[in-house]
């Protein structure tokens, strides 16, 4: 019936669409495989030196992100960084009358050091420790509130004893609180805003 009303012509194109297009599906999945497969080579390194439940992950867009399941957090760094150089992660341990668990990331781009310190079961509100760690430490500099994204942050910037460090406290809904240092307020943001915590 379909001869009748368009012909060989009509059947033809028909065909020919079909096999191109299967052709390009191919072509794309092939693509798409390839990508992983060598992304997946350029994160093992950093993974075969971290314990069993963290991994860094980098997707078909070459976003690299940190997968933290064993304190239950991940985000994703900025694409500025250029990958990920190095990572470590430190255990649990006691800081002072805190019980912390520490994750440093080093970057290929500028700005691109990032310490994540969580501290375990706080009850003091993000202000109240932030001020709490600012003298136990010794550190200078105005710290202040401010919202990003969807989380209340404290953020300050220490220039004398951390040469020009941004730092940042977050409370989660666990009674966590994360501290993060580096060097750019604009990753600091982009981190946090980008991360499940």
């Amino acid at each position: 019936m379909v001869n009748l009303l368009f012909g060989d012509k009509y059947l033809k194109t028909r065909r020919s669409i079909v096999i191109v297009g299967a052709v390009v599906f191919l072509l794309v999945g092939a693509v798409a495989f390839f990508i992983l497969q060598a992304n997946k080579q350029d994160v093992a390194f950093l993974n075969q030196k971290l314990p069993k439940g963290i991994v860094v992950v980098k997707n078909v867009f070459s976003n690299y992100t940190v997968v933290n399941n064993i304190d239950d957090y991940s985000f994703t760094i900025p694409k500025e960084w250029k990958g990920i150089e190095s990572i470590e992660y430190t255990p649990e341990r006691d800081v002072q009358d805190y019980r912390v668990v520490s994750l440093y990331v080093e970057g290929n781009g500028p700005a691109s050091i990032l310490s994540v310190d969580m501290y375990k079961n706080i009850t003091d509100d993000t202000m109240t420790f932030a001020n709490k760690i600012w003298t136990l430490f010794g550190l200078e500099g105005k710290l202040e509130s401010e919202k990003i994204g969807k989380y209340d942050i404290v953020m300050g910037f220490e220039e004398k004893n951390l040469g020009g460090t941004f730092v940042s406290f977050l409370k989660n809904q666990k009674m966590n609180m994360f501290v993060y240092n580096n060097g750019s307020e604009e990753y600091l943001k982009y981190i946090i805003t980008n991360g499940k915590w």
